[in-house]
């Protein structure tokens, strides 16, 4: 059984339990037995979010205009209309390599299998040799 349904379950036995007791004045110290506070927040706790509540509540998908595409070209427009950096810039990638942190045996795999090659060697060359502006003049919010 799911432990979360489980919880619900135990809790929902001592509301009746305790609604049962509740009736009858001469079972008080039933009552008090039957009712832990520390042990009814502990089993709360598991249902309230762990994060503080926000300041503002954002209710608006600034990128909902581009649902219609797939999830790369939807990246590429935003950063092209709107200055959105969907990804690392490429020097942050290069650094990620140096520190081992990205094998070549992945950026061989993105080169032949974004590009119709097989010349892994010239790609990695123009990948790691060359530098690229990589700046956007977005033409929304200047």
């Amino acid at each position: 059984m799911n432990t979360n349904h489980k919880h619900v379950e135990e809790l929902e036995v001592a509301v009746s339990k305790t609604q049962t007791n509740v009736n009858d004045a001469s079972n008080a110290k039933a009552l008090s037995n039957l009712f832990d506070e520390n042990k009814v927040i502990h089993e709360l706790h598991h249902y309230l979010p762990s994060q503080n509540p926000l300041k503002d509540f954002v209710h608006h998908n600034s990128l909902h205009s581009f649902q219609e595409f797939s999830f790369h070209e939807a990246i590429a427009r935003a950063n092209e209309i709107m200055g959105y950096k969907g990804y690392l810039q490429l020097d942050e990638y290069k650094a990620l390599y140096r520190e081992h942190k990205i094998s070549d045996k992945a950026i061989e795999y993105a080169i032949t299998s974004n590009l119709n090659t097989d010349d892994r060697t010239l790609w990695k060359k123009k990948i790691f040799a060359n530098d690229y502006d990589e700046n956007t003049n977005q033409r929304v919010g200047r």
